[in-house]
């Protein structure tokens, strides 16, 4: 499949103007996506912009997770002056008791009968929401036994440089940078002119 031909699927914002700049409007939609980072790296903020993204656009959304309860991750909107409002929160948070080696279980059963049940948990929200976009949170706490990461090798994206900015409003990506040098090498210089990346106004500038 041709890189024009992967153009033409529909997207998804991801709530977050200069990341769907750089993917060429948002998420291919009806995809699963896997987010890795350090802590603190905005995964959270990611997924929470991304629901709250198509609360926007009239979608239905869950938030599934056993990292953090329902009011904790309310705590974290509220922190950067967003509501959950219209947002599903599938609280899965094991006991103690569940958490002890000998008692996990993956999201899916290899059998697909015996359902766990976190699955059925989750089966039944689905199944009563109907959501169009879903966040699991987190894939270490669902312990899924293999997971297979697929790179995305076409389609429309950029092969740049971005500033990455997290902070009280989100995730902020910026313009360009076209001055640096040595990426692959490790050592990274920087021979641009010096002053913020980001626009002063809080907005980033394309290209």
């Amino acid at each position: 499949m041709t890189a024009s031909e992967l153009d033409v699927f529909p997207r998804a914002s991801t709530g977050i103007e200069g990341l769907d700049y750089i993917l060429g409007g948002g998420f291919p939609r009806n995809r699963m996506y896997l987010v890795k980072g350090d802590p603190g790296a905005g995964k959270r903020t990611l997924a929470m912009q991304f629901l709250l993204a198509g609360v926007r656009a009239g979608e239905p959304g869950v938030y599934a997770t056993l990292s953090e309860s329902e009011e904790e991750l309310r705590d974290v909107a509220r922190s950067h002056g967003w509501s959950l409002d219209g947002i599903t929160i599938c609280d899965l948070q094991a006991s103690e008791e569940s958490l002890k080696a000998d008692s996990q279980y993956t999201l899916f059963h290899p059998s697909e009968v015996e359902l766990s049940d976190t699955t059925r948990t989750v089966l039944d929200v689905v199944e009563r929401v109907k959501p169009l976009r879903v966040v699991f949170d987190s894939l270490s706490e669902i312990r899924l036994q293999a997971i297979s990461t697929v790179k995305r090798r076409g389609g429309s994206h950029e092969h740049s440089i971005r500033e990455l900015r997290i902070d009280p409003d989100g995730i902020r990506v910026g313009r360009q940078l076209g001055e640096f040098h040595g990426v692959l090498s490790g050592r990274l210089d920087y021979t641009g002119e010096a002053g913020p990346l980001l626009g002063a106004d809080g907005h980033s500038s394309q290209p």
